[in-house]
């Protein structure tokens, strides 16, 4: 990961045990290297690695992977089914 983002291994090591605080350059690295959006990244730490997400937020996570259009799709259904239980 730490090649990938081009940070150094034992920086990312320091974040990770909350050693050393991150700066905006190295959170702009890690968004980019790991081609993750702001919001995930944050949503990770938010909540921690041992606490389960909330569905809201797994839907999130799965969604903001898959293009565009692809979201379009998937909140097109969203929308139907929602619909459908009004019924």
């Amino acid at each position: 990961m730490a090649a990938k983002c081009g940070l150094h291994n034992t920086y990312i090591e320091l974040l990770e045990r909350g050693e050393k605080n991150a700066t905006l350059v190295s959170i702009e690295k890690v968004v980019s290297g790991l081609e993750i959006s702001y919001e995930t990244l944050f949503v990770k730490i938010v909540h921690g690695r041992n606490e389960a997400l909330s569905i809201p937020a797994q839907c999130y996570e799965l969604i903001d992977a898959i293009p565009p259009k692809e979201q379009q799709a998937v909140l097109d259904m969203i929308l139907k089914v929602v619909e459908y239980k009004k019924i």
